[in-house]
């Protein structure tokens, strides 16, 4: 039996940014932070004879915002958007 669902989220995040120099002098910290929102649409398949456990198959679309501070300046943000894709296996219990 198959069964769609979608889903709304919201996060946090940090992040580590390794080339944080550009020319020889330093654009920005290593590390920054920001909010994140997710959306997800996906299929689960209930397999009786395996329950609780359920297969799946998930798209993802993202949006991060990334807060932070340029060396000796003001704050700066960049967008991150992207879309993902996984399937896999879930136990439910």
């Amino acid at each position: 039996m198959l069964s769609p669902y979608v889903g709304i989220g919201v996060g946090f995040q940090l992040s580590h940014v390794e080339k944080t120099h550009v020319g020889g002098r330093r654009v920005r910290e290593g590390v920054g932070g920001g909010s994140s929102l997710l959306g997800a649409a996906g299929l689960d398949l209930v397999v009786p004879a395996f329950d609780p456990v359920r297969l799946f198959a998930e798209a993802r679309a993202g949006n991060t915002t990334d807060l932070w501070k340029r060396k000796g300046g003001n704050f700066q943000t960049d967008q991150i958007d992207g879309f993902t894709g996984m399937a896999g296996v879930r136990l439910h219990f």
